[in-house]
Protein backbone atom coordinates (compact mmCIF):
# COMPACT_ATOMS: atom_id res chain seq x y z
CA UNK A 1 0.00 0.00 0.00
CA UNK A 2 1.11 3.33 -1.10
CA UNK A 3 0.94 5.39 2.40
CA UNK A 4 1.21 2.42 4.70
CA UNK A 5 5.00 3.84 6.12
CA UNK A 6 5.53 4.03 9.23
CA UNK A 7 6.78 7.46 10.91
CA UNK A 8 10.27 5.49 11.48
CA UNK A 9 10.63 4.73 7.66
CA UNK A 10 9.36 8.48 6.94
CA UNK A 11 11.99 9.31 9.68
CA UNK A 12 14.48 7.21 8.22
CA UNK A 13 14.26 8.23 4.70
CA UNK A 14 14.36 11.99 5.66
CA UNK A 15 17.95 11.15 7.84
CA UNK A 16 18.94 9.92 4.66
CA UNK A 17 18.30 12.34 2.54
CA UNK A 18 19.59 14.68 4.60
CA UNK A 19 23.36 12.33 5.15
CA UNK A 20 23.43 12.44 1.32
CA UNK A 21 22.48 16.25 1.37
CA UNK A 22 25.76 16.65 3.46
CA UNK A 23 27.63 14.35 1.57
CA UNK A 24 27.47 15.37 -1.50
CA UNK A 25 27.64 19.47 -0.76
CA UNK A 26 30.70 18.79 1.32
CA UNK A 27 32.38 16.85 -1.73
CA UNK A 28 31.15 19.29 -4.07
CA UNK A 29 32.53 22.42 -1.97
CA UNK A 30 35.71 20.65 -1.44
CA UNK A 31 36.31 19.60 -4.99
CA UNK A 32 35.26 23.93 -5.57
CA UNK A 33 37.62 24.76 -3.05
CA UNK A 34 40.52 23.28 -4.75
CA UNK A 35 39.49 24.67 -8.27
CA UNK A 36 40.37 27.77 -6.45
CA UNK A 37 43.18 27.37 -4.84
CA UNK A 38 44.38 26.27 -8.31
CA UNK A 39 43.21 29.70 -9.70
CA UNK A 40 44.49 31.63 -7.40
CA UNK A 41 48.07 29.89 -7.55
CA UNK A 42 48.24 30.70 -11.65
CA UNK A 43 46.24 34.32 -11.42
CA UNK A 44 49.57 35.70 -11.73
CA UNK A 45 52.13 33.38 -13.95
CA UNK A 46 49.19 31.96 -16.21
CA UNK A 47 45.99 33.79 -16.43
CA UNK A 48 44.41 31.57 -18.81
CA UNK A 49 45.07 28.38 -16.32
CA UNK A 50 43.49 30.27 -13.97
CA UNK A 51 40.52 30.94 -15.82
CA UNK A 52 40.04 27.03 -16.65
CA UNK A 53 40.00 26.57 -12.79
CA UNK A 54 37.64 29.46 -12.56
CA UNK A 55 35.17 28.42 -14.72
CA UNK A 56 35.11 24.88 -13.11
CA UNK A 57 34.57 26.56 -9.90
CA UNK A 58 31.57 28.28 -11.31
CA UNK A 59 30.44 24.42 -12.69
CA UNK A 60 30.86 22.79 -9.45
CA UNK A 61 28.96 25.24 -7.53
CA UNK A 62 25.92 25.33 -9.79
CA UNK A 63 25.87 22.21 -9.94
CA UNK A 64 25.98 21.25 -6.26
CA UNK A 65 23.18 23.67 -5.76
CA UNK A 66 20.88 22.34 -8.60
CA UNK A 67 21.73 18.89 -6.69
CA UNK A 68 20.54 20.82 -3.05
CA UNK A 69 17.46 21.92 -4.37
CA UNK A 70 16.67 18.23 -5.63
CA UNK A 71 17.02 16.87 -2.79
CA UNK A 72 15.33 19.64 -0.56
CA UNK A 73 12.06 19.41 -3.09
CA UNK A 74 12.27 15.67 -2.27
CA UNK A 75 12.11 16.49 1.69
CA UNK A 76 9.13 18.82 1.11
CA UNK A 77 7.56 16.48 -1.18
CA UNK A 78 3.94 16.15 0.00
CA UNK A 79 3.60 12.54 1.16
CA UNK A 80 -0.10 13.05 1.23
CA UNK A 81 0.17 13.23 -2.81
CA UNK A 82 -2.49 16.41 -2.49
CA UNK A 83 -4.86 14.17 -0.21
CA UNK A 84 -6.12 14.78 3.21
CA UNK A 85 -5.15 12.71 5.85
CA UNK A 86 -8.84 11.69 6.90
CA UNK A 87 -9.21 10.13 2.89
CA UNK A 88 -5.68 8.78 3.44
CA UNK A 89 -6.38 7.37 6.62
CA UNK A 90 -9.90 6.22 5.70
CA UNK A 91 -7.89 4.66 2.35
CA UNK A 92 -5.95 2.31 5.36
CA UNK A 93 -8.63 1.43 7.12
CA UNK A 94 -10.72 0.02 4.47
CA UNK A 95 -7.58 -2.02 3.40
CA UNK A 96 -7.00 -2.90 6.82
CA UNK A 97 -10.74 -4.09 6.88
CA UNK A 98 -9.91 -5.74 3.75
CA UNK A 99 -6.98 -7.73 4.58
CA UNK A 100 -7.88 -8.22 8.74
CA UNK A 101 -11.46 -8.94 8.65
CA UNK A 102 -11.37 -6.45 11.55
CA UNK A 103 -13.67 -3.15 11.60
CA UNK A 104 -11.95 -1.08 13.62
CA UNK A 105 -13.79 1.96 15.25
CA UNK A 106 -12.19 5.46 14.22
CA UNK A 107 -13.58 9.01 14.59
CA UNK A 108 -12.18 11.68 12.87
CA UNK A 109 -12.52 15.48 14.20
Amino acid sequence: MLFALTLGQLLQERNRIAREIHDSLGHSLTAQSIQLESALLFLQSNLEKAKTFLVEAKQLGSNALKEVRMSVATLRSDPLYGKSLESVLTVLIVDFQRRTRITPNCIFN
